[in-house]
């Protein structure tokens, strides 16, 4: 019986022909040299391949893979894809094919003398059928031939799919603890996709498990594949914009990366080859040195050395607070220190990419920032050469100095008699201040003032560290000194004055924050002095915020806290405690109903130690806060402070005691006092517990009562 249907060639002698496993297309190899794709169902010749004399034929089929399909929830099975596989023995090369159009998907060179060998007998999966084709070799091993399912996309669908396959394997490879450094790098080779090398680049600073050197190698591998892919690029007859801009901006995040690993693994050589490395030095600086490195008068540097020496001497625990950041810094990993920053990509195609801080913790920025600044402090690295790298990583001043700030305040790094570091401390502002500044002579110089300070000075105003935020603050105003002097040499050369009348302005700025921070340490000096008294933590934002009996308020409840006697508030106010001085005669007479002790009284009854010293803390606060601390306004605030600590525990009677006490000796002040603490706390306390007293005198009493009636009945 004769098909119906039939392609009629006389010429052409057919000497093979294989099906596929759908029977649905067939190949055929003749003499003339050809394979011919042809159609089984409708009986036409849909390709064909010239050149293949010999040729052995056959088919692959590939299924895609379930856990990568995009639609995996959906319930369908997974798809199914064709290939076509020559052989031609007298070239030697095995050829790949798409069972449809398209162009040739792979070649091997696999010699001559080999046989291909197509499995007829499919395999059932399902309904659709799986078969497989086998090269063995002349020297009879064998090869099977499998082709990934996304070789049926088109080229650059298919780059993108090998991407993503091998994206995952990476991502993989840098999360094992096994040595895959040499795989790892090969498969970051072999990406071509901008998209997955920029996923690949953001991937690294992630790792955990590699070294410096492996990342440096890692970002240099994707940095090449990045020029390659320009290079392609540009040798386009129209290259793509938008690919260059996305490939300009990953280079410029990768030389951004290398460069901070390159300053990383130059801080930590310089922190092996000296184990000791410490911004402590040896603290044996004279006043002179302090005063010339400050270059401060000689009565405000002989101010502020006693001020920090007393400080120092009284509360040496407090210098040493900011350990666990020193030793946080010590084991900071490289991509730690990577992820500090942040790279934002710009708009616009002529400018780099933008680096910031990230959002972090205190603490870390604090670890990052004494990991960087303290070899530049030590003299162990150099300050410029820090400054360069990070200004080549286009880091912003303002970051510099928010790390250093973060550094120096955090940490126990800041000693006033350790003048080298103070006076490494001031090159580093100076140096930093000036990466903020346009060079000298420029046409748009913009003088060191305005945002820059300020930002600085509203930190050490909310700075809860006192003692370093004063050093740091002079350290700043000396460096603004410095720059005004600067700037003066360039008024001359120029017409407006509104530059150097707002850097005056600024160093008059810098001069408060140190009179209001000064006040602030002599007063903390003070309050921490007793461990029985609350700590707070003071800085000068809150005590400008506070109302102006703020200072008042806390030393009354000093005072109180501490449980000193009443008679040390005023006692200077009583009789002189150096001999010679005579007794300061009473203003008012005092009341006859509420008599004070008499001086030749008061003389007589010595106060103790713990009182002796808080009359000398008293004497230094009233120089600085003449007027909010003066005794009798003192006494009307440590009566009400003891009267309220009295009212939440009421048998604490002590604190009745001190209220009365301080009553007793605030002498001009009694009369409304007294009337003040009746009328808020001791008539509404009293008339509570009168009423509570009745109640229970009624609860008591009526059981009795009740048994009385029923015996009379």
């Amino acid at each position: 019986m004769l098909p119906t249907v039939q392609l009629s060639d006389p010429r052409r002698v057919v000497t093979s022909i294989v099906l596929s496993p759908n029977s649905r297309i067939g190949l055929t190899t003749d003499e003339l040299g050809r394979v011919m794709l042809l159609d089984c169902e409708n009986l036409v010749v849909t390709r064909i391949w010239k050149g293949y004399r010999e040729a052995q034929c056959g088919f692959v089929t590939s299924s895609e893979d379930v856990a990568l399909m995009r639609d995996h929830h959906q319930l369908r099975p997974p798809r199914i894809a064709m290939f076509v596989v020559i052989y031609a023995p007298r070239r030697g090369i095995l050829e790949i094919w798409p069972a449809g159009s398209g162009s040739r998907i792979a070649a091997f060179n696999v010699g001559s003398g080999c046989r291909l060998l197509y499995n007829s007998c499919n395999t059932r999966q399902g309904s659709l059928s799986v078969s497989e084709s086998v090269l063995v070799k002349s020297d009879g091993s064998l090869e099977e031939i499998r082709v990934p399912f996304y070789y049926t996309l088109s080229e650059q669908d298919r780059s993108s799919f090998a991407d993503h396959h091998a994206v995952s394997k990476i991502q993989e490879l840098l999360q094992s603890e096994q040595t895959t450094k040499p795989l790892a790098a090969k498969l970051i080779g072999q990406l071509q996709t901008v998209t997955y090398l920029k996923k690949v680049a953001y991937l690294l600073p992630e790792c955990s498990l590699f070294s410096v050197s492996d990342l440096l190698d890692f970002f240099h591998v994707v940095r090449d594949s990045l020029l390659k892919l320009s290079a392609a690029n540009l040798s386009k007859r129209s290259a793509d914009e938008t690919v260059a801009k996305q490939l300009q901006q990953l280079l410029d995040y990768c030389y951004v990366q290398t460069t901070f690993l390159e300053l990383y693994q130059g801080i930590c050589d310089c922190r092996m080859s000296d184990s000791t490395l410490s911004v402590t030095g040896s603290a044996d600086g004279t006043v002179q040195q302090f005063q010339e490195t400050l270059e401060l008068l000689e009565s405000e540097a002989t101010s502020l050395w006693s001020m920090f020496e007393s400080f120092s001497t009284r509360h040496p625990q407090l210098l040493m607070a900011g350990d666990r950041v020193v030793e946080k810094s010590q084991r900071i990993q490289p991509g730690e220190f990577l992820n500090t920053f942040l790279f934002e990509e710009s708009n616009d195609t002529q400018c780099s990419g933008r680096v910031s801080l990230r959002e972090k913790s205190m603490f870390h920025t604090a670890s990052v920032g004494t990991f960087l600044i303290t070899p530049c402090l030590s003299g162990q690295y150099p300050l410029t050469d820090l400054l360069t790298q990070l200004m080549s990583a286009s880091v912003k001043s303002h970051d510099v100095m928010d790390l250093l700030f973060a550094c120096l305040l955090a940490t126990p790094v800041l000693d006033h008699s350790n003048v080298a570091v103070l006076q490494q401390l001031c090159s580093c502002v100076r140096e930093i201040s000036s990466m903020y500044r346009p060079s000298v002579g420029s046409g748009d110089h913009v003088p060191v003032s305005s945002d820059w300070w300020r930002t600085w000075i509203y930190k050490l105003e909310n700075s809860p560290h006192p003692y370093r935020a004063l050093v740091l603050s002079s350290v700043c105003c000396q460096a603004a000194r410095t720059i005004v002097a600067e700037n003066k040499k360039l008024q001359e050369t120029q017409s407006d004055d509104d530059d150097w009348e707002s850097v005056c302005l600024e160093v008059e700025l810098w001069n408060v924050l140190v009179h209001r921070l000064e006040d602030l340490l002599c007063l903390v000096t003070v309050l921490h002095s007793s461990d029985k008294v609350v700590q707070h933590e003071l800085t000068v934002a809150r005590l400008m915020d506070g109302h102006q009996d703020a200072v008042t308020r806390l030393v009354a409840g000093y005072v109180v806290q501490g449980q000193f006697e009443a008679r040390a508030v005023s006692w200077d106010e009583m009789f002189s405690i150096a001999a010679g001085r005579d007794l300061v005669a009473d203003e008012e007479d005092e009341d006859d109903d509420c008599p004070e002790m008499p001086p030749e009284e008061a003389h007589t009854v010595a106060l103790d130690e713990r009182s002796l010293f808080l009359v000398q803390d008293l004497n230094a606060l009233r120089l600085r806060f003449p007027n909010t601390l003066k005794s009798g306004i003192l006494h009307v605030y440590c009566a009400y402070a003891a009267a309220s600590l009295w009212t939440n525990d009421y048998e604490v009677v002590d604190y009745l005691h001190q209220s009365l006490s301080h009553v007793r000796a605030a002498r001009h002040y009694k009369s409304e006092l007294c009337s003040v603490l009746w009328k808020e706390i001791f008539k509404e306390k009293i008339q509570a517990l009168a009423l509570l007293t009745e109640k229970v005198v009624t609860l008591l009493y009526l059981p009795k009562v009740l048994l009385l009636i029923a015996e009379l009945t």
